[in-house]
This record gives C-alpha cells, sequence and structure tokens, in this order.
C-alpha cells in the first residue's frame, strides 16, 4: 500500500510540475512571439511611411521649383516650343532614372498627358479621377495600389498640382512608382531567419479583404486575392473591422496563426505581422 501510494504521489508530483513547466514556458514564448511581432509591424509601418513621405518630398520638389514651374507656363502657354518641351521632358527622364520611377507626366485638368519621360499617350481612369480631386483640393494626392488594365501592371501615382504666378494650378505633375521595385520587396522581408514568417498589407474591398503586395505562401497574389467578410478568424478581416494588436487566428492558408494587426496611418491600409503557431511552438513541443 505505502509503495503503490508513494508511487502515484511521486508521478502526480512529475505530472504537475510537467504541466507547469509547460503552461510556464507557453507563456513566455508567447511573449516574446508578441513583443517580436509587435517590433517588426512597427518598423515595417515606420519604412513604409517613411517610402511614402520621400515620395510626396519628391513630386513637391519638382512641382514647386520656381525656376522649373515658370518653364512649364511659358510652354503651356505655347506649346509650339519644341525645345522647352524637350527640356521638360528632359528634366522628368533625370527624375525617372536617378528615383527608379516607371514614369513622370505632365497633365491637363483632363487628364490628357502633355508631356511624358516615356510614349504613353493616355491614363487610367483612378488616376484621371485622382486628378480631379488634386486640383479641386488644391493639393498633393496619390492613387492607392492599383492594377492597371491598360498595361498589365501594378501603379501607384503620386500627384502635385503646378502653379503660375498668381498661384493658380494649371496642370499637374504625375510620379508613378513601380511597387514591385521597392516596397513590396520591403514589406515582404524578415529581418530574422524564419520559415514561416511574413508581413503583409490589406485594405478592406467591397465585400472582402484585399491583398496588396505578394503573399509568401501564394504566388500571383498582388492585388488579386482576397478573402470574405465572413472568415472571421482571419486576421486581415479582424483588421477592417477595426481590432488592433496581437491576434491568434487563421491566416489565408488555414493555418493557426500568431499576429499583430496595425493601421497605417494616413491610409486605409492595415499591415499585418505573422507567423504560425506550430513554428513557435515547435521548441516547446520537443521540449515537452
Amino acid at each position: 500500500k505505502y509503495i503503490v501510494l508513494f508511487i502515484s504521489l511521486i508521478s502526480i508530483m512529475i505530472i504537475v510540475g510537467a504541466l507547469f513547466y509547460y503552461k510556464n514556458e507557453e507563456s513566455s514564448i508567447k511573449i516574446k512571439e508578441h513583443n517580436n511581432l509587435r517590433a517588426v509591424a512597427e518598423l515595417k509601418i515606420n519604412q513604409l511611411t517613411q517610402w511614402l513621405n520621400e515620395r510626396i518630398g519628391d513630386a513637391k520638389i519638382l512641382s514647386s521649383s520656381p525656376f522649373f514651374a515658370k518653364n512649364i507656363g511659358i510652354w503651356f502657354d505655347n506649346q509650339d516650343n519644341q525645345t522647352l518641351k524637350n527640356d521638360i521632358k528632359n528634366r522628368f527622364l533625370q527624375y525617372k532614372n536617378i528615383y527608379s520611377y516607371r514614369d513622370v507626366f505632365l497633365c491637363s485638368k483632363n487628364g490628357e498627358i502633355l508631356i511624358a519621360s516615356n510614349t504613353d499617350k493616355h491614363l487610367d481612369s483612378i488616376t484621371i479621377q485622382k486628378i480631379k480631386v488634386s486640383f479641386d483640393s488644391n493639393r498633393i494626392v496619390f492613387t492607392d495600389f492599383y492594377y492597371c488594365n491598360m498595361h498589365n501592371d501594378i501603379h501607384f501615382d503620386i500627384i502635385t498640382p503646378v502653379y503660375n504666378e498668381k498661384n493658380e494650378s494649371f496642370a499637374v505633375i504625375i510620379i508613378r512608382i513601380a511597387p514591385e521595385e521597392y516596397i513590396f520587396p520591403l514589406i515582404q522581408s524578415w529581418p530574422t531567419p524564419s520559415k514561416t514568417a511574413e508581413t503583409i498589407i490589406i485594405r478592406k474591398d467591397k465585400d472582402g479583404v484585399l491583398f496588396l503586395n505578394e503573399l509568401r505562401h501564394k504566388k500571383n497574389t498582388a492585388l488579386k486575392y482576397k478573402l470574405s467578410l465572413k472568415e472571421l478568424n482571419a486576421p486581415g478581416v479582424q483588421a477592417v473591422k477595426g481590432y488592433e494588436g496581437i491576434y491568434e487566428g487563421i491566416d489565408y492558408r488555414g493555418i493557426k496563426v500568431l499576429s499583430e494587426i496595425r493601421n497605417v496611418s494616413n491610409t486605409n491600409w492595415y499591415m499585418i505581422a505573422k507567423v504560425d503557431k506550430s513554428e513557435i511552438y515547435a521548441e516547446l513541443n520537443y521540449r515537452s
């Protein structure tokens, strides 16, 4: 009796100790991963915000240069001046090449391309609508990431008014950015080795969640892949519903993940940094 009782008591102590150890380690790992995800999300948001501010700054410098704006105004009133047109085009080409932009345009109020660093003749309706917004508000505006059916490519345009000597806007300069050149790789990169971790940006699109960048675990998804708002366990759906912070849910692959959800200020974007729970707890499970 005493031997059986002793063995039972020792067994219970071992089991309770193991469970306590497991729960303590699980909590410790979860807190550590929470902090890592939060740090990555903040880093990516800061990088994204800095990138956007720098591009807006480039547009301001280009459009607010008194000498350059004056030359545009002179040519605008006399569009037969081919020499001045070439000078403006060369300035656009310099900007395009130095900053690796896809294109730089000078456009009229109705969206007609007047001078371009390439041979484009027409703009997408999305950009034309933003030109009207820029004129009406008299400020710099930018499109969202959008898929252009004319070029079969993803664009991001920054639109800035050009002013005459009376401080009246009479045209706009458009800087067209190729997201796949810099911003998408920046978002997709992860600062530490990981088999499953990734950062994504999303936005609400009608009745679903639209993924803006290429995903790590699915190909050809940028601005093409959507999730239904009915998938309430998905971090992306929680993001567009207003949730911010740490969230445990199921991602677009149907895999359980731990994620950090953040809104990107001054945009309609949401940043999600996430990692598979199986990767987080792999070492703990081995110890257990």
